[in-house]
């Protein structure tokens, strides 16, 4: 099969606070990339970084200053929010093909703290 060019995309953040988990304490006027100052911590369970590919992080309590989720609910929650990430269709509702990752089954090694998912959109096809 002949290479393809990358189309479309996906904007995490603004996907995440249109589910709820990530809260801002104001929705942005126009498009910009998320500064931790913009998020309401209190009411926040996830927020990512990245473009072609996201790194996802759950705000999780003792882990993070202003953690929300316990952590005897962290495995259940990450399992859910990984679900409903690699479910993301395209406008059509087709699966695009995302993979997401858990460093701990990846990497040999983690330093400081890794995301909590590693997010490749549509396998980067």
């Amino acid at each position: 099969m002949a290479p393809r060019g990358m189309q479309g995309g996906v904007c995490i953040n603004e996907r995440l606070c249109r589910q709820g988990y990530l809260v801002l304490k104001e929705p942005p006027a126009t498009p910009i990339s998320l500064k931790m100052n913009m998020v309401d911590w209190s009411r926040t369970r996830v927020w990512g970084e990245g473009g072609y590919y996201a790194r996802v992080f759950i705000n999780v309590q003792g882990r993070e200053p202003q953690g929300v989720i316990p952590q005897a609910e962290f495995p259940a929650f990450r399992d859910r929010v990984q679900a409903e990430i690699e479910a993301i269709g395209d406008e059509q509702g087709h699966p695009i093909g995302t993979v997401v990752y858990r460093p701990e089954l990846i990497y040999r090694e983690c330093r400081n703290i890794p995301p909590d998912l590693i997010v490749y959109f549509g396998n980067l096809l």
